[in-house]
């Protein structure tokens, strides 16, 4: 929902940008809701509170909403000429859809589309090698590291927060990346190069123990993941066309895919091939995931749309 919408109401050179300050507000919500479920539970002393609180919040924001968005900017009553014309500004117009066919979704193209396979192996392989923040690196501080748990879960926030700088920063790099080398290039760099140096600070990390120094590289790994959101999102914006919240499901897919068996590959390796519980090979085999994800993004053309318009 949050891609379609950003197609239409963001500003075509901005895209990278928007979907940053789109993501931004994820990561922060993500970010608060431990901290604001623990604070919730000990004032009330009950969990069932943080549920009816966060439920609350939920219709709340869901009938701002519906307040407020229209489905374009010719539909909203408080978007003048002037704005209407600036969201166009660049656009590629869309060839008009016949009756009866707004909603057929284009299954043969995109499973033909080299481009959108491309871009589902990188997500992919991203999300196997940043899933080990999320979930193994608590266990790894406190294994590998002797950290206590109180320890380990406060250093692996700190890391995770790293992380949120880069999707700003990802989103002013691929716009001003497109303004200076074109949309293939400006797309296809920022999310390649960011996957090569997630992977570079996994190697980082792995030459050393001690975790004032390992966790700050966790975090730019964490941080390039980041800053290559925003050229993937606008990315699924310029190949999706009118197609653009079913494709980028359909890639998001994949990534989740990656996320949730990066743990069991993770078990695997620990359990069959680190013999000194060193944890290394987990983390090499992290670096080597975002490399694969990096060589999957330098195939990617934003240039070239699924479905060719008419």
């Amino acid at each position: 929902m949050s891609r379609l919408l950003l197609r239409k109401w963001a500003v075509w050179s901005g895209r990278g940008t928007a979907s940053g300050i789109v993501s931004l507000g994820g990561r922060l919500g993500g970010a608060a809701a431990p901290v604001l479920t623990v604070l919730i539970i000990s004032s009330t002393g009950n969990w069932r509170w943080a549920g009816w609180s966060y439920g609350a919040l939920g219709i709340l924001f869901a009938w701002g909403f519906w307040r407020i968005y229209r489905e374009s900017p010719e539909q909203h009553p408080r978007c003048n000429e002037a704005e209407r014309a600036l969201l166009k500004e660049g656009r590629p117009v869309e060839s008009p859809v016949s009756a009866g066919h707004s909603h057929r979704f284009p299954w043969a193209a995109m499973l033909r589309s080299g481009n959108l396979w491309f871009m589902c192996g990188a997500q992919f392989w991203t999300n196997v090698g940043w899933a080990f923040l999320a979930t193994w690196m608590p266990r790894y501080l406190k294994e590998a590291l002797k950290l206590s748990d109180e320890a380990s879960g406060t250093l692996s926030t700190v890391a995770l927060l790293i992380g949120i700088g880069g999707i700003l920063c990802g989103g002013f790099l691929t716009d001003a990346a497109v303004r200076l080398l074109g949309l293939k290039a400006g797309r296809l760099l920022p999310m390649a190069g960011t996957r090569f140096a997630a992977a570079l600070m996994f190697v980082l990390a792995l030459q050393t123990q001690n975790p004032w120094l390992l966790v700050p590289a966790l975090g730019m790994v964490a941080f390039f993941t980041d800053a290559g959101l925003p050229a993937v999102w606008a990315t699924m914006q310029d190949i999706g066309g009118r197609h653009t919240a079913p494709l980028f499901g359909w890639a998001n897919m994949w990534g989740n895919f990656g996320a949730a068996l990066s743990p069991v590959f993770i078990a695997l390796i620990n359990a069959h091939l680190d013999a000194n519980g060193d944890w290394k090979e987990a983390l090499w085999f992290c670096a080597a995931a975002f490399v694969i994800s990096g060589f999957f993004a330098l195939r990617i053309n934003a240039s070239e749309p699924v479905v060719k318009e008419a």
